[in-house]
């Protein structure tokens, strides 16, 4: 039986991720920095990721490392290091724009001296959404040229503090967005002209907010986006005052006040609130060809969770042969309708334009 060690297991993500592998034949473990006895079956280790040269021993004891922790800038890269000279497979849910360009540059870094597999951005987005785009490219007659990622997060959305505190932090720099074929910040008039997305027949014309998707770095891996020249992201946040954009970009302050009120007010949350739905749309062009690929959800963290531990069973059912190296979803040879029947199981359904893919 394989062993497979769960890190960030009590966070809403990674209780999730815990939730949906205790189905499969596989030994679960699940890593705190805190001493924890073992509770309703679940299997405690005391491990502190950032704290690798204490743990060494310890980590080679397990098949696969998932590392559902946040937020990611805040984790060692030389725990990642360690798992990439060592054999180790691990996955992660990364979702830090510059936390993945420092992932990134490990395998100029390490080079040769690589024996492990390290994939890295297994969640909502990067992740799903990454798989969305490839799914609607392989519907295009000719490789895209132009895409982009549109993601609504209603009010009634539960969102975790590291995500949180990511979102409000992003605030402080402009995004990225890759334009004609060029990586750079995202201007206002760029802004301008995509400023607003339709997402569904009741959320029509919704104002975006653009953030740096990590498919910028790594989409054109994958043959199929070779003559991408643009792709950007952006999300719409329900109920949310865009006024006060500008100010959070200049004010550390207010960035922190809001992200404390908005931790708070997760506890509040009603569990059956209509408006806790999350719509992911991404799009591909060439030219007149237009593809939208689409999935209405509950829970944002649910498709986190569900796409993470979709890509761990194909690993383990020997559907995705892995190499070693720092990789993203891209550099995984995947047939796509292996993944459309998992998120099937899990009632996930993904619409091409405005047609339902059974």
């Amino acid at each position: 039986m394989k062993k497979i060690l769960l890190v960030g297991g009590t966070g809403i993500a990674g209780e999730i991720i815990y939730k949906h592998l205790s189905n499969l034949s596989v030994d679960i473990y699940i890593a705190s920095r805190n001493v924890v006895i073992s509770e309703r079956g679940r299997q405690f280790i005391t491990l502190d990721i950032n704290q690798i040269e204490t743990y060494k021993d310890v980590i080679k004891q397990y098949d696969i490392i998932i590392v559902a922790a946040g937020p990611f800038r805040d984790i060692n890269i030389d725990f990642y290091k360690f798992c990439a000279l060592n054999n180790i497979i691990c996955v992660d849910i990364n979702d830090d724009y510059n936390f993945c360009n420092k992932m990134l540059k490990l395998n100029d870094t390490l080079g040769i001296k690589v024996t492990g597999s390290i994939i890295s951005g297994l969640g909502l987005a990067p992740g799903l959404t990454t798989f969305m785009l490839k799914y609607g490219a392989e519907k295009l007659t000719q490789n895209p040229t132009k895409s982009k990622i549109r993601i609504f997060f209603g009010s009634g959305v539960v969102s975790g503090k590291a995500s949180i505190k990511n979102m409000f932090d992003a605030f402080a720099e402009s995004a990225y967005i890759m334009c004609d074929n060029i990586i750079r910040h995202c201007k206002s008039s760029d802004k301008q002209k995509d400023k607003c997305f339709t997402f569904s027949s009741i959320r029509k014309n919704k104002q975006l907010i653009f953030y740096s998707a990590l498919e910028l770095m790594t989409i054109k891996k994958d043959k199929l986006f070779r003559d991408l020249t643009d792709i950007n992201g952006a999300f719409h946040l329900q109920n949310f005052p865009m006024l006060i954009i500008p100010f959070l970009k200049r004010s550390k302050f207010l960035r922190q006040e809001l992200t404390n009120i908005t931790i708070n007010k997760q506890n509040s949350l009603n569990s059956v609130n209509s408006d806790e739905s999350v719509f992911v749309s991404c799009v591909v062009e060439h030219g007149e060809e237009r593809v939208k690929c689409s999935v209405n959800y509950a829970s944002s963290f649910e498709l986190t969770a569900i796409f993470c531990v979709i890509i761990i069973k194909l690993i383990l059912n020997g559907k995705i042969t892995l190499r070693s190296g720092i990789l993203s979803f891209e550099d995984l040879t995947v047939e796509s309708y292996l993944i459309i029947d998992e998120l099937l199981k899990y009632k996930i359904r993904i619409k091409i334009d405005d047609n339902e893919i059974k």
